[in-house]
């Protein structure tokens, strides 16, 4: 688990309160907090439980734009929300204004239709892998925790750190400055490295 503080900003939610910045990338996750989000371990823990998982992630999926995104192949796919009419094609445009409308009048007023069923099993199980989530969410429970402080990024987290970063970077060309920041971070560690053993 790798964290990574930020300035405290007012925000809602969580076990703490305030905005956390989730990144995922191949290498794993990495969760971004302000300083008045730190936990102890223990509470760590407690996030990574297995009880509940299904419920927290249909509310985080409920109204999302993955959801809405994958409903209009659904909604086509049942013949609800028609790709052409008749002489004309449609626009894409068209077609997600339309798909967007259904999916509203859904939600609200007949939420179990097979359609949205269909569509949040699609946004779990087929983009977000969930199964994969809950079996490692029954694993970590086993892990040897331990939560360390560190000077640096490690070279190890640096990858997931890099794409966070290089979407930010705007004048530079991103692979000349994530290998100037990657030289800049392990000159850094060698820096502390050195010191702790003079020490």
């Amino acid at each position: 688990m790798h964290l990574r503080r930020r300035a405290a900003e007012p925000g809602n939610g969580g076990r703490i309160g305030g905005n956390a910045l989730v990144t995922i990338d191949d290498y794993g996750f990495l969760l971004t907090l302000r300083p008045f989000q730190e936990m102890p371990l223990k509470d760590w823990r407690i996030c990574f439980g297995r009880n509940g998982a299904e419920e927290t992630l249909g509310r985080a999926l409920r109204g999302s734009e993955l959801v809405k995104w994958q409903f209009r192949g659904v909604a086509q796919t049942g013949l609800m929300v028609p790709r052409n009419l008749p002489g004309r094609q449609r626009k894409l445009k068209q077609l997600s204004w339309s798909a967007e409308v259904l999916f509203r009048v859904l939600e609200q007023h007949e939420p179990r239709h097979p359609l949205l069923v269909e569509t949040y099993r699609q946004a779990a199980h087929t983009f977000l892998d969930a199964p994969a989530a809950y079996e490692f969410l029954e694993a970590v429970s086993n892990f040897d925790w331990k939560l360390r402080e560190l000077a640096a990024v490690s070279p190890f987290a640096f990858p997931i750190y890099a794409s966070v970063i290089k979407e930010n970077m705007m004048l530079e060309d991103p692979a000349s400055a994530i290998e100037r920041i990657y030289r800049e971070m392990y000159a850094k560690i060698e820096s502390v490295t050195s010191q702790g053993a003079a020490i």
